[in-house]
């Protein structure tokens, strides 16, 4: 016969719909959903057991990561066995050797006749019930698409955004071939409803499209998912699970340990309250099952026998009560003898499996003393409490010790970790980890009771899921060249036209939650450039064409391009509910002013100021760049130079105006101030020209420039000749007749975004240094312990600072602190360490005289931060002196004057 409260089966499961939400968040965490991804479509031949192949094949690079430049995803080809085997990269990668096998589906599949590449952004799931049958649940899914059809197909539209609902039978979950036991729901069959709700499309989409875009989306999980599933905990026979309906409802996992398989119909009761994320329901006949001892023996002292006939246990609302029902009889009266009943009551108490943890299991406990009723008959009353003394304590102490010889099995299979924990660490576990990083450490996810009830059809344990603190949104976005020449339309323009760059935020994410907006912008420049809800990219738009000629006014460098991305995700512990979530990661843009000069070696190259505007409206230096040339001599622009006195320093703002009055609309032009240390703290800041600081005379040898006097400017033209030059004060017009004669019609050069090499998540490269003098140690052996790598010029006083802005950061974090490695960048051994005792830097000195570590680290500025975690993999590279700046809303923007965060990806 059903119980009435676990139907057919030794323990049920119920979860709060909410709370599975909150695993599931965790699971996209962990990567056990994708949530970027870039594919090759080619669904345009029907697919049947005689000829399966992938309708989608996914493409990467050779970090694992989803290729980001779409022009890079290339044709589908077929991954044979024995070249997983013979490929390090495809065998790194876990690739399928018969990846033909993964989605065999009956009956065969009608096509959608889509073919082309996408790339999608997809939020975690969150699950509904869908109706009242409970054989149904719903799970919903944001998914931002971009698509580039095939030539000759169907084109649809290339940005899509809305939600998926794949609607899924769960009636039959759970396979027992031996020795393996999983779970696995099953999205490939017949009874599967997909529908895709768009939000928003960059076109119309026709009723044919939505057709194709649900067949697609059929297609692909019936022929391209691999199997997700998990084992069963060891004590589970059998497993089902089941949906029921309410306001948000509840998933119920329907457990069999030691009876024989149930039928999902037997249990229809929903038990768990508001408030809780799960409620474990236990059967009284399982409780029973796992009392089945002795609880007192047969027990003779010198004055009385007595012998134990029978015990049950009865369960009621609020207690289990143990009747014993036996006989005595008194050793010196033969005749003297009676029955007697024993009555125990027990209740539950939460107790913790290691001392000083959650409450995380259950163990029997008497609730007060044993109830002895005895009748020795008429005149025989004195005896009763000459037995009672006797037994009484006897039958206690024999009930206390049965206790203690059950409760190991009773906390053992009433433990959340053996019903609950080991099942959802094996759904959080990543399925296969990524070459370069490292592998995840433990997941603490916490488990707890929070309460018990006893019924008279069993035991409801009631409790909460915590899931570990989310880690910080991951924000990254690299630039996808556009063919140079390519113009409106696809028309090709030549070199006096280029489109603005594009930059995607493919791999951008919030682990376990979704993104809602991206805003991009110039640090310190205005409002933002763009705040976008629909794409993950953006697109700059390119110069503005006047009379068939491009308007090219001040060429910008090294200009923080900064991705805002804001979303939501569940709260890890207590209620879920929403919590809002923001990132940022910055970068710089680059253009190719520099080439066609003279500028030395590494050691001496000239240093371009990465400045903004600060306090008051003057220059804020954040950090130096080398002035390298990049080897594109045909995309140089001309080069307006000014070498400053301390009287020109103070009206810069006539290079530009000059420069705009000269009507030379087709001749970029880069406007460079050339300022001593201390004219360059101390003007005001000038949008559109970029600021560099005279260290000896690297700037003069740059330009061939001979002479030392101040103020002097140049006119360079792209090749790199001085096509003409003025020693003394400027006056505005003569400067921009002169430019209006002597530059060079040039196209505005592209922008190159300098994208680091170090990747977020991936071990950092390894070096070794001086933990104390003469005792060397690797970045390896730090693991354990986070750190912060700090790179460093002496001519940069702003990384200078950053060393110690570092270090006394970290000493706030107690016993924990990340250690503090100062790498100086190209500075002689000596000279480095001179300048880190006059300037008493704190951390860890490291000398790079050959930039051999700041290679490998892809550093360019200085200063450069990177933050490894205690895996040694990289969480946050920071560029410049500006670690923590207000982030604003779209609506308000970031005031010109903040010095804003420059976090890498």
């Amino acid at each position: 016969m059903a119980n009435v409260l676990t139907g057919e089966f030794d323990i049920v499961l119920e979860f709060a719909i909410p709370a599975a939400n909150r695993v599931l968040a965790a699971m996209h965490r962990y990567e056990r959903f994708s949530h970027s991804c870039s594919m090759r479509v080619n669904d345009t031949l029907p697919i049947g057991p005689a000829g399966l192949e992938p309708v989608v094949v996914g493409s990467v690079d050779a970090s694992g990561d989803p290729t980001a430049n779409h022009n890079a995803i290339g044709t589908r080809g077929q991954l044979l066995g024995q070249l997983t085997a013979a490929n390090p990269q495809l065998l790194g990668l876990d690739v399928l050797a018969n990846s033909n096998f993964a989605g065999v589906f009956e009956p065969p599949v009608t096509p959608s006749n889509l073919k082309g590449r996408a790339q999608l952004q997809v939020s975690p799931p969150t699950l509904q019930v869908p109706d009242a049958s409970g054989a149904r649940i719903r799970a919903r899914m944001q998914v931002m698409a971009r698509y580039f059809p095939d030539p000759q197909t169907s084109p649809l539209a290339e940005f899509v955004r809305g939600e998926l609902q794949i609607t899924a039978d769960v009636s039959q979950v759970t396979s027992q071939q031996f020795p393996v036991s999983i779970v696995d729901i099953n999205i490939k069959g017949e009874n599967v409803d997909i529908s895709f709700s768009p939000s928003f499309s960059s076109r119309p989409l026709t009723d044919s499209d939505f057709a194709a875009v649900n067949l697609l989306m059929r297609n692909a999980l019936n022929t391209s998912f691999l199997p997700s599933n998990a084992p069963l905990p060891s004590l589970v026979h059998f497993l089902q699970i089941k949906t029921l309906a309410a306001n948000p409802g509840a998933l119920a996992v329907l457990l069999n340990l030691a009876s024989p398989r149930g039928h999902s119909s037997s249990m229809n009761n929903l038990f768990v309250r508001p408030g809780d994320d799960f409620a474990l329901g236990v059967g009284k006949e399982f409780v029973q099952a796992m009392l089945q001892l002795p609880l007192i023996r047969d027990h003779r002292d010198p004055n009385w026998d007595f012998s134990i006939r029978s015990y049950t246990l009865d369960f009621q609302d609020g207690q289990i009560l143990l009747t014993i029902q036996g006989s005595t009889k008194h050793k010196s009266w033969p005749r003297v003898s009676a029955d007697f009943t024993v009555k125990q009551a027990f209740t539950l108490q939460l107790v913790a499996t290691t001392p000083g943890g959650h409450l995380d299991t259950v163990q029997l406990a008497m609730q007060g003393d044993p109830d002895l009723s005895i009748d020795f008959g008429w005149g025989l009353g004195w005896l009763i409490g000459l037995f009672t003394g006797s037994a009484v304590p006897t039958i206690r102490a024999q009930i206390q010790s049965s206790l203690d010889s059950v409760n190991p099995s009773v906390r053992q299979k009433l433990s959340a970790k053996t019903n609950l924990g080991d099942f959802l660490k094996s759904l959080l576990n990543p399925s296969h980890p990524k070459p370069g990083v490292p592998p995840p450490p433990d997941i603490p996810l916490v488990i707890a009771y929070t309460s018990v009830e006893i019924t008279s059809s069993g035991i409801v344990l009631y409790g909460s899921i915590s899931v570990p603190e989310w880690p910080p949104a991951h924000v990254e976005f690299e630039e996808i060249p556009k063919p140079h020449g390519s113009g409106p339309g696809g028309l090709a323009t030549g070199d006096l036209f280029s489109d603005g760059p594009e930059y995607t935020a493919l791999k951008t994410w919030i682990p376990g939650g979704t993104v809602e907006d991206y805003e991009w912008r110039h640090l310190g420049q205005g409002p933002p450039l763009l705040v976008e809800k629909n794409r993950f990219v953006y697109e700059q738009p390119p110069p503005a064409v006047l009379d068939s000629a491009v308007a090219a006014g001040p060429v910008p460098a090294f200009g923080p391009m900064v991705l805002i991305v804001r979303g939501w995700r569940w709260s890890p512990s207590g209620p879920v509910v929403k919590q809002p979530v923001t990132g940022t990661a910055g970068g710089y843009n680059a253009y190719p002013i520099f080439d066609g000069l003279f500028t030395g070696s590494a050691g001496t190259s000239p240093m371009i100021a990465l400045t903004q505007p600060g306090p008051g409206g003057l220059v804020e230096v954040t950090g130096y760049a080398a002035a390298r040339p990049t080897g594109d001599l045909a995309g140089a622009p001309n080069r307006l130079v000014h070498f400053a006195g301390e009287a020109s320093s103070a009206s810069l703002e006539i290079l530009t105006q000059a420069l705009r009055e000269s009507g030379r609309a087709d001749a970029a032009t880069a406007v460079i101030a050339v300022l001593k240390s201390a004219q360059l703290s101390a003007v005001r800041h000038v949008p559109d020209i970029i600021y560099a600081e005279e260290l000896g005379d690297a700037w003069m040898r740059s330009f061939g420039y001979g002479k030392t006097a101040r103020p002097v400017t140049l006119i360079v033209n792209p090749a790199g000749k001085i096509v003409w030059q003025q020693e003394g004060e400027l006056n505005r017009a003569n400067l921009a007749a002169a430019l209006r004669k002597s530059l060079v019609a040039a196209a505005p050069p592209r922008p190159r975004f300098m994208s680091p090499t170090l990747k977020l998540g991936r071990l950092a490269p390894n070096f070794v240094f001086d933990l104390e003098p003469g005792h060397g140690l690797t970045l390896r052996k730090l693991a354990g312990r986070p750190a912060i790598l700090v790179f460093w010029k002496s001519s940069s006083k702003p990384s200078i600072d950053q060393v110690r802005e570092m270090h006394d950061s970290a000493k706030k974090s107690g016993a924990r602190a990340p250690a503090v490695i100062a790498i100086n960048d190209g500075d002689p051994p000596d000279f480095a360490s001179k300048v880190a005792a006059e300037n008493r830097l704190p951390a860890i000195l490291l000398p790079d005289p050959r930039g051999d570590i700041s290679r490998a680290y892809g550093v360019r500025f200085w200063p450069t931060v990177v933050h490894l975690d205690d895996a040694g993999a990289v969480r946050k590279i920071q560029y410049g002196s500006s670690p923590a700046a207000p982030v604003g809303t779209p609506a308000q923007g970031i005031p010109s004057a903040s010095k804003g965060e420059r976090n890498s990806a």
